[in-house]
């Protein structure tokens, strides 16, 4: 092997051909390197590779697995993210990781002029076949959902707006771009700080009213965006 191509090349074959199966572990990366004769160096920048790929990942001090198929994340659809997960034969759960109130001057800068001062905020992670795949962090308008930190936190917003609230969200305004992700969210993604994730913010709303914003943050290998729009 001359390079980390071909490194990568090899690795994803050995997938391709069912060698390698989903959530297997690979070999911790000095042995790895010495089976394959090369340097960790390069053994390292091929499995960069793939992971950027969606072919393996890695878990801080845990070492890297292959990936299972990317996550078919439709924006356009309403269908909440187990419906999703499962509609694909992935098995999904989301982990309240904590709650609270904020006021005007600690919101995001796209509710600072919108919330009317006061947003209750949930930060959860989504995971796919118990892997940590997202963080996200949620605002809903305290005038438009009173007393909602009361309420199961680990249901599908979009289910609990609706049964608790009679609130339909009818419009949604979404932002994709690259970030990294800082300590807290790395931790509890199992990652290293610093690790780059596809940040999709989203504001939603209900007959003209703002009710909700989010700002998830996807790890890129996990994922697949599809947008349908009319021609």
């Amino acid at each position: 092997m001359n390079g980390y191509q071909d490194v990568a090349d090899y690795i994803a074959e050995q997938i391709a051909n069912g060698n390698l199966q989903s959530g297997t572990r690979l070999p911790p990366e000095r042995q790895f390197s010495k089976q394959l004769k090369i340097s960790r160096l390069t053994l390292r920048a091929a499995l960069i590779k793939l992971e950027a790929d969606g072919l393996v990942y890695g878990k801080s001090r845990r070492g890297w697995f292959v990936s299972p198929s990317r996550f078919i994340y439709n924006l356009g659809q309403k269908a909440n993210y187990n419906s999703m997960a499962s509609a694909q034969g992935r098995a999904a759960r989301i982990e309240l990781l904590g709650s609270g109130t904020f006021t005007s001057t600690n919101l995001p800068e796209p509710l600072r002029s919108k919330s009317g001062g006061e947003a209750s905020c949930l930060q959860r992670v989504r995971y796919l076949d118990d892997r940590p795949v997202m963080f996200e962090s949620i605002f809903l308008v305290s005038d438009a959902v009173p007393d909602v930190l009361g309420h199961n936190l680990c249901d599908s917003i979009t289910n609990l707006l609706v049964r608790d609230y009679g609130i339909e969200i009818d419009r949604e305004e979404t932002n994709v771009r690259s970030a990294l992700l800082d300590a807290v969210q790395a931790a509890a993604m199992g990652v290293a700080p610093g690790t780059h994730s596809l940040m999709i913010e989203r504001l939603r709303f209900a007959k003209g009213k703002l009710i909700e914003f989010d700002a998830e943050h996807w790890l890129p290998g996990a994922i697949e965006l599809h947008i349908a729009t009319p021609v």
